[in-house]
């Protein structure tokens, strides 16, 4: 499992969106090109250019790929040599390359969302959230539940057809986090990292059956 990030603040400079904009394929060309904002459309290259770094490593370039689409609109890479799954947030894309069923998110740390959380999440979660001693702690603790939810999302490639109040993220003694449905845990892990500001959450397949 390898992650990567890029700065989208890097094409506000019009020499390097033109730079990337070439390199990218001429699917990710054409989205930024219909793109109703100038934000979706340095979202788009800097997906481009994010996807590149991580499957350069392996010898393929992000022009190149082709791409299959599970039954509710996953893409994966053709042949599947490796798992690609990328999200944005503020100033951020993330890319996570790896060996196996995954998903990744990356949440920036903003306002105050509790209502949110009681409203969508699981109880418990919402419980561990307000259980922090104080407003920043729980907005926080709230970001880093959202990731780690959307991560398992992302992984699954179900897209918005589970609810987040229908699976539950548990977070253990040692601070790791687990994912339970109907209170069977789940065959996912995750692994998690931070920046200044934000929160990135990977949710990976498990190799073997609980």
């Amino acid at each position: 499992m390898s992650i990567y990030v890029f700065d989208m603040r890097k094409l506000e400079d019009d020499s390097f969106f033109e730079e990337y904009y070439n390199n990218a394929s001429k699917t990710r060309q054409k989205k930024a090109d219909e793109s109703v904002s100038h934000i979706r459309k340095i979202e788009n290259i800097a997906a481009a250019k994010v996807i590149d770094m991580a499957v350069s490593e392996y010898g393929f370039r992000e022009k190149d790929l082709k791409y299959v689409y599970g039954p509710q609109g996953k893409p994966y890479v053709e042949g599947n040599p490796f798992y690609i799954n990328i999200s944005h947030s503020g100033d951020y894309v993330v890319c996570l390359i790896s060996d196996r069923e995954s998903g990744i998110d990356i949440q920036k740390v903003e306002k105050n969302r509790l209502a949110v959380a009681r409203r969508f999440f699981a109880e418990s979660e919402y419980k561990w959230i307000i259980s922090k001693e104080n407003e920043h702690d729980q907005n926080e603790a709230f970001y880093r539940m959202w990731a780690l939810k959307e991560s398992y999302v992302k992984a699954l490639g179900i897209g918005t057809s589970l609810a987040f109040d229908k699976f539950e993220i548990r977070i253990n003694a040692d601070d790791s986090a687990k994912v339970f449905c109907h209170g069977r845990e789940m065959n996912w892990e995750f692994e998690e990292m931070t920046m200044p500001g934000y929160y990135i959450a990977c949710c990976l397949q498990k190799d073997k059956l609980i």
